[in-house]
């Protein structure tokens, strides 16, 4: 159920994807204790479409 979410933006195989002018990066392969510490921020408003946010 998660991946279908992530996959919205990130692509059915996880290797990012384009929409407009955003760009979402490849998730794929990414190591677990690392996807789920960047969840954790995402859902606590750390991390995302935030104003700091910066490309890179």
């Amino acid at each position: 159920m998660l991946f279908q979410h992530c996959s919205t933006c990130h692509g059915a195989d996880g290797q990012g994807k384009e929409i407009g002018s955003a760009r979402f990066p490849a998730i794929a392969g990414l190591d677990s204790w690392y996807v789920e510490n960047q969840l954790s921020k995402f859902l606590g408003n750390v991390r995302g479409a935030h104003p700091a946010d910066a490309q890179g």
